[in-house]
């Protein structure tokens, strides 16, 4: 303002100085308000992972909610590859001006340690957190043949025939993965991991009975519950949730190492502009407030987060450290 003033009194004399004051000032204000003009060009919102999956479906909702808050059109764009890390890739060398973004879920944090040293990216370092979007619990499930009708009868079944069980996951390395070794772990039971590449494959299999048991995704499992295709026995929500009524948590049944979540947030390259990042925050928990949002997010078993990007940093952080542990401990490879 004060070189602004000097302009005008016409304090700075000669054209050279006036036009470079002038500059300056101009600079100055682009610098400090570019959320006021964001956004002036189509946003990308990448997802690592394929179309109409759990994280997929939280990316569409916030992307709907940010075309009709901006009034410009926001893009998913499905880049599936290398364990759900080829996205991830993008986004961080992505320039850090709010129009590419990136919407994933726990496979973020437990990668960094998965791969650990292997990773073209770093896992905190480049990225700006914006909002822990949403969650849903993972229930465990079993084929309707196996003779087990609670934990325990699975347990003991384990135990009698060590090796013979064996279980379904989405792939090396997934939640649903980690989640049957921390029941190893704390069970001392052998059941035999056969990856598949996704959860819906891997769901045909428990129903047809190649596998006998898997901790799934909520959205995943539900309606296959509900159809008698298969059996929910226990669920990592912290209490009984009324997608699963009457389906035990695995905390009441005595293992709170399995009180956990499936989560998805959103990210912007790092170096992304603070107020871009509170902008982007506000306009999301906007759009996961709306009443109409929930009611269609609870529908399939998701349940609607927010907070501050301060806030999710925190707990992704606390997640990579959380499942960098279980991945030790359970000698977990990526292959």
């Amino acid at each position: 303002l004060k070189v602004m003033k000097l302009i005008t009194e016409s304090r700075i004399g000669d054209n050279v100085n006036r036009t470079l004051a002038t500059f300056i000032f101009l600079s100055c204000v682009s610098l400090a308000c570019p959320a006021q003009e964001y956004p002036l060009k189509p946003i990308r919102v990448v997802v690592p992972f394929p179309p109409a999956g759990t994280i997929d479906l939280v990316a569409r909702t916030l992307s709907q909610g940010l075309s009709e808050a901006f009034r410009q059109p926001v893009t998913v764009e499905n880049r599936v590859g290398a364990n759900g890390n080829l996205g991830p890739e993008q986004v961080s060398k992505a320039p850090p001006d709010g129009y590419t973004l990136l919407v994933n879920g726990i496979p973020h944090a437990i990668n960094a340690t998965l791969y650990e040293g292997s990773l073209p990216f770093d896992t905190v370092k480049d990225f700006s957190p914006i909002i822990l979007a949403a969650a849903t619990p993972l229930v465990l499930v079993v084929t309707p043949s196996l003779q087990a009708r609670n934990l325990a009868e699975i347990i003991s079944l384990a135990r009698a025939k060590p090796g013979d069980l064996n279980y379904g996951s989405a792939g090396n390395g997934t939640m649903q993965h980690l989640a049957m070794e921390i029941l190893k772990l704390e069970t001392g039971i052998n059941v035999v991991h056969v990856p598949f590449k996704g959860s819906p494959p891997a769901m045909i299999a428990l129903m047809s009975g190649t596998v006998s048991i898997m901790i799934s995704d909520m959205p995943t499992a539900i309606p296959q519950i509900r159809a008698g295709k298969i059996r929910a026995l226990a669920t990592t929500a912290a209490s009984e949730v009324v997608f699963a009524p009457g389906v035990t948590p695995f905390s009441a049944l005595g293992f709170p190492r399995l009180d956990m979540r499936l989560w998805m947030g959103a990210f912007a390259p790092a170096r992304t502009p603070p107020e871009l990042i509170r902008r982007l925050n506000a306009e999301m928990a906007k759009t996961l407030a709306d009443p109409q949002v929930r009611k269609r997010l609870a529908s399939v078993s998701i349940e609607p987060l927010g907070g501050t990007p301060q806030e999710f940093d925190a707990y992704l952080k606390s997640e990579i450290e959380r499942w960098g542990k279980v991945i030790r401990e359970g000698g977990v490879r990526a292959d």
